[in-house]
């Protein structure tokens, strides 16, 4: 088994991300970064299987790729459809 090891920029620029999405209150794009920087950690790590199983042809990054973007389209759907309606009561009975 490997050694899991991240680089240090790439933690610096993940926890620099999160704290100004916290800092100006914007937690939906602190959420689609936090599961970008992890599907890219996914990526750095599993690149020699992905590469295995696809042999020479790169259509499984591809794959992987386009699948994390419709992820994050379907976050970004989910997230313009929310309702702020959290102060009103549901039932004014």
């Amino acid at each position: 088994m490997g050694k899991l090891t991240v680089l240090p920029m790439d933690v610096v620029l993940f926890v620099a991300f999160v704290a100004l999405c916290l800092f100006f209150k914007k937690r939906e794009l602190g959420l689609i970064g936090t599961f970008v920087f992890v599907y890219y950690l996914g990526f750095v790590f599993a690149k020699k299987p992905f590469i295995a199983l696809g042999g020479e042809s790169s259509s499984w990054i591809y794959i992987y790729g386009l699948g994390g973007l419709g992820l994050v389209g379907l976050f970004l759907v989910g997230f313009s459809s929310k309702q702020y309606n959290s102060s009103k009561p549901q039932n004014p009975a």
